[in-house]
């Protein structure tokens, strides 16, 4: 009986002098974290995650639908001489945005960007 309560006393201060140091490093470091975090230019893990599970299928969706509105429309952006420039905004500027640009990079690509 007695060894059982020297075993949970042992336990109990290791664990307890395990979580003190823990605790008393990690502001410091969470500090650090945030700091590096936010001074940082480039896009972190949540940005790329959103971009690749949300933003791009999302886009990508725009892109067809595009697709389809400018064939829809194709017989009067023809006759008004604007085919071009309608194909530029409906479908290839989405497609730049889902294909062309860095992953979590969420700036806007124009159509010229392309060339």
């Amino acid at each position: 009986m007695r060894s059982i309560g020297r075993k949970i006393l042992a336990y109990t201060l290791a664990a307890t002098l395990c979580s003190t140091g823990l605790a008393l490093s990690g502001p410091a470091t969470a500090a650090d974290y945030d700091r590096d975090y936010l001074d940082s230019d480039g896009p972190h893990g949540g940005d790329m995650l959103g971009d690749l599970v949300i933003v791009r299928p999302a886009i990508a969706g725009v892109t067809v639908i595009g697709v389809v509105v400018w064939i829809v429309s194709s017989p009067f952006t023809l006759i008004g001489g604007n085919a071009g420039e309608a194909w530029g905004e409906m479908v290839a500027e989405p497609f730049a945005y889902t294909f062309s640009r860095p992953l979590g990079h969420m700036e806007q690509l124009t159509w010229s960007d392309m060339d």
